[in-house]
């Protein structure tokens, strides 16, 4: 089988396509092996994976070849799924055939009095032996279950004239049956595994309550326990599928996240940012092999961002106070000025009141002390404005400390 392989990557290799072209050939091909289970071993994944690498040094990285890494990762993921799965079933084909051997074994060996347990240890064996797969495993169980029966016809035969106590049998396996039906809806699936297992190991050493007894309660017992691992299979398929997506929108955020951090529109950037990371905490976990790996690519970029934003807030703060303590430097001058102004309006309003009473005829007495009246009008409406004046320019200033003060805070 490896030699196949290693010519079909030498067509490759030799093949006159681009470098990318070679690589989508060695990510196709991935998925062409994953058909046939008899070419999906490490090996392998080692060839393939060796020829990629050495197809990856003679290009340089650029936005096709990302994506084609991506591919080529996601091709080993699913390749690696796939090992798993028949590796598991070569396990299970390998373990069923030895237990069938070593049932031959006994068989021949014609021991009754160990029997009996040995035997029912090798169908709670075959119950726990991995899935063969189904070109063997149908076969497998009807070999399995035709010597069981045999042995089992012969054990009874045996112990058909001995005096058994069955009865404690019985009730252990109906005790057990009852606390595994409880079980099996259980959802802490790490912890009731265990516990099934416990139960199982009891299982073993409970005896023979008889062959129709046996069968009946293992039946219901079994029942319980694959109920169990069927609904624990289902819900960690689920949890890959939803990790699965999960990866995809972090991934898609990450690029988002790294593609603005640069922006110079701060504010609009910063709401980017807060609609991202409500995006993630939505996501779900992708897994623990990458969901850390995930995180550090994407809070890098939001603290490139943030960074990159008070520094400049941080310089148009500085700009402001400055701007603003000579505003408030000016409008004390203007204050200082008007006090003054107002000081010199005042003394010559006191130099009118001061000035002689008029004399002369009634007429020219008058009109004398008239425009006096007029000209201290005049001069108290200068006055006057100029108070006004100083009153707004103190409300500006209070408001501008007060801005200041915080700012400096």
């Amino acid at each position: 089988m490896i030699d196949k392989i290693k010519s079909r990557l030498e067509e490759v290799m030799s093949s006159e396509g681009t470098v990318e072209e070679k690589e989508r050939s060695l990510i196709d091909y991935f998925y062409e092996i994953m058909k046939d289970d008899e070419l999906v071993f490490e090996e392998a994944k080692a060839e393939i994976d060796s020829v990629y690498n050495k197809l990856k040094e003679t290009t340089q990285s650029n936005h096709i070849q990302v994506q084609l890494d991506n591919e080529y990762r996601q091709a080993v993921r699913n390749f690696n799924k796939q090992l798993d799965r028949v590796e598991f079933q070569r396990k299970g084909k390998a373990e069923k055939e030895e237990i069938l051997a070593s049932m031959e074994e006994l068989k021949a060996g014609g021991d009754f009095k160990s029997l009996t347990r040995t035997l029912y240890n090798f169908k709670d064996d075959w119950e726990d032996a991995a899935y063969a797969g189904k070109d063997y495993d149908a076969q497998l169980n009807t070999q399995f279950k035709e010597l069981f029966d045999e042995m089992m016809g012969a054990k009874d035969k045996y112990y058909d004239d001995m005096n058994v106590n069955r009865q404690s049998a019985k009730e252990q396996k109906e005790d057990l049956v009852k606390r595994a039906v409880e079980a099996a809806k259980s959802t802490r699936w790490k912890e009731t595994s265990q516990v099934m297992k416990s139960l199982m190991d009891e299982w073993k050493q409970s005896g023979n309550a008889g062959k129709e007894d046996n069968d009946l309660l293992w039946e219901q017992f079994n029942g319980a326990r694959q109920e169990f691992f069927q609904n624990q299979e289902q819900y960690f398929d689920e949890l890959h599928v939803r990790q699965a997506e999960s990866l995809k929108v972090k991934e898609s955020l990450i690029e988002q996240a790294e593609a603005v951090c640069d922006s110079e529109d701060f504010k609009e950037t910063a709401q980017v940012m807060r609609d991202l990371m409500n995006q993630w905490k939505k996501a779900g976990s992708a897994g623990r092999d990458v969901e850390d790996s995930l995180w550090e690519k994407f809070q890098a970029a939001r603290e490139k961002f943030y960074s990159r934003q008070k520094e400049y807030y941080d310089q148009k703060k500085g700009k402001f106070m400055d701007n603003l303590y000579e505003g408030i430097k000016r409008r004390n001058k203007q204050i200082s000025d008007l006090e003054a102004i107002n000081k010199d309006l005042e003394a010559q309003i006191s130099e009118i009141h001061r000035m002689d009473p008029v004399l002369g005829n009634q007429e020219d007495r008058w009109e004398i002390t008239n425009q006096r009246n007029q000209e201290v009008a005049k001069l108290q409406t200068y006055v006057d404005e100029n108070l006004k004046k100083i009153h707004d320019l103190r409300e500006q200033l209070k408001e501008m400390d007060e801005k200041y003060t915080k700012l400096e805070d």
